[in-house]
Order: structure tokens, then sequence, then C-alpha cells
């Protein structure tokens, strides 16, 4: 399934990103698209409908824009998500506004809790990726706390070329 948010946050705010009888707990395959506001509101609808710690989602594409560059992913409602998705397989992401710092104990310690509840996730896919200092420090993020990452994949010089 895929679901493309508006990038209005008031919108999202008033109106919600997900209409009430949606039932997510039967997708395996969830492929989010959305501005970084419209995500969070999206993570904090899953707790309220009751959909969170009850996703089968196996693959998670997460396609995050932000035009305020200075405006990150909130890293607990990334880590929340990630938490709603105990079968998980593989995670396909792009970095552009999520930024997990090693230095930071508290992710770090939420990170690894997650990992050890997502013993599946064994892939890991970026996209457009720039090779930034925070993209590098992210990568290695995921690395340190998912032990069980079989495979890494970088399509962002695929993507490049392409157009």
């Amino acid at each position: 399934m895929e679901i493309i948010l508006s990038e209005c946050f008031s919108c999202c705010k008033e109106c919600g990103v997900l209409p009430p009888n949606l039932d997510l707990r039967s997708i395996s395959s969830l492929k989010l698209k959305c501005s970084t506001c419209c995500f969070e509101v999206f993570v904090d609808e899953l707790t309220r409908v009751g959909h969170a710690h009850a996703l089968n989602v196996e693959l998670l594409s997460l396609d995050i824009s932000n035009s305020d560059f200075t405006k990150y992913i909130k890293n607990s409602a990334f880590i929340h998500l990630l938490r709603s998705c105990p079968k998980l397989c593989e995670l396909d992401i792009s970095l552009k506004s999520l930024k997990l710092n090693p230095e930071d104990f508290v992710l770090m310690e939420d990170l690894s809790s997650v990992a050890r509840t997502l013993k599946m996730l064994c892939t890991l896919k970026f996209c457009r990726l720039k090779g930034l200092e925070s993209e590098m420090q992210s990568i290695k993020v995921f690395l340190a706390c998912f032990l069980g990452i079989e495979e890494v994949i970088d399509h962002s010089s695929t993507l490049d070329s392409l157009g």
C-alpha cells in the first residue's frame, strides 16, 4: 500500500491523515511518502486508532521530504513506527530529514531496544544520499544498533544517473 500525504501541516493536524475506518493490520508492504510534519501526525494517529504494535508490515519504505532543511523527523516518532512493525524485514529510507546522532544516548538505547525486537530486519536500502556527515552518522547508527543487518543497498548513484 502506498500512502501519499499532503505537505500542509495544518491540514494534517486538523483533518488527520488516515481515514477512521482504514485497517492497516493486513498490510505487508507500506510506502509512506510525506512531509516531516505529516509523518509525525501519521505516527500519532497510528497510536490513537489502535494500530500501534499491530502492523504486519514486512517492507517499510519512507520517503520523507522537507522544504525546511533544519527540521528533522523526531527520532521518537521514527522509533515508534519501527516498534509498530515487529515483522519488518526490509527498511527503505531516504535520509534527507532523518538525523540519528550516535552521541544521543537515549536514541541509541531506544534503537537498541527496537533492534532486539526486529529480529527479521536484514536489509536496509537508502536513497538520495549525498555523502553528508549527518547521513553517514545515521548509517553508522543503524549498523551499530541492528547487528542482524545482512545487506545494505545504496540506490543513490543509480537514481542520480537515471536523471
